[in-house]
């Protein structure tokens, strides 16, 4: 069950997520195999490189690889479930996934303190899919909301909405290129969608089917330094698609 996707730019790797075998694969850019981390992973979901570090999100608790040695530096359990991770590269954004509230860690792994999303649009089942930082701004994808992508300040606030139901059925995974393109997962679309970051739908990757550039199930979403976009195809035999530079 492969989900989550990163890739190390520093390494020349991509890492994928796979939650029900508890490892984390390791790939090189082109595809070949070339280890898999196993340490104390519990329904691994989520993956953030940051200079020489992985940090692989779990379902209740995270962990720090060293990139060159892929040993374990660091750990925490949480007692609540997870669902999303990202970075302003000083500090730790941690989704709760049905708490409408995000921890704050260090990059130790240490808890400093804790937000709630002081979003307008909250359902009584919304729920915290994923999380992106960019320019002070925190970008959550939510299920079970009429509005599945926004924005918010780094304490909380809404800054503004990105996306309505009627142009993302289902947000999940997602990143951000260099130009603050949005890069969504749309797993009831069976596509990856391009938004600006004023929430404009630039384009579309892929469409429902087994063939190349088709998609079942996708999950994991990520961009690289060339503008190329890895996806996880999960019930197509588990697989990574690449698509060629979005510029």
């Amino acid at each position: 069950e492969p989900h989550g996707v990163a890739i190390d730019v520093l390494k020349n790797r991509v890492y994928v997520a796979c939650y029900g075998s508890n490892i984390v694969q390791i790939f090189s850019r082109h595809g070949e195999w070339i280890k898999c981390l196993k340490s104390e992973l519990v329904g691994p979901r989520y993956l953030l490189c940051l200079d020489d570090s992985l940090f692989v999100q779990c379902d209740t608790a995270i962990l720090r690889f060293n990139t060159s040695t892929l040993q374990r530096q660091s750990y925490t359990q949480c007692s609540y479930s997870l669902s999303g991770i990202c970075t302003d590269n000083t500090l730790l954004y941690v989704g709760q996934y049905n708490n409408m509230k995000l921890t704050v860690l260090s990059l130790e792994l240490e808890e400093k303190s804790t937000i709630s999303l002081n979003t307008r649009h909250k359902q009584d089942n919304t729920l915290i899919r994923n999380l992106c930082y960019a320019r002070e701004e925190i970008y959550v994808s939510f299920s079970n909301s009429e509005y599945p992508l926004q924005a918010f300040s780094d304490n909380g606030d809404l800054t503004r909405v990105i996306a309505h139901r009627d142009r993302l059925p289902a947000a999940y995974y997602f990143c951000l290129d260099q130009q603050m393109n949005i890069i969504v997962s749309d797993y009831l679309s069976s596509n990856v969608k391009i938004f600006s970051n004023d929430g404009r739908i630039i384009t579309q990757l892929g469409r429902e089917g087994s063939a190349k550039g088709e998609f079942s199930y996708i999950h994991g979403v990520a961009v690289d330094d060339s503008y190329s976009v890895i996806a996880v195809d999960r019930k197509n035999q588990n697989r990574l698609q690449s698509f060629s530079p979005l510029k």
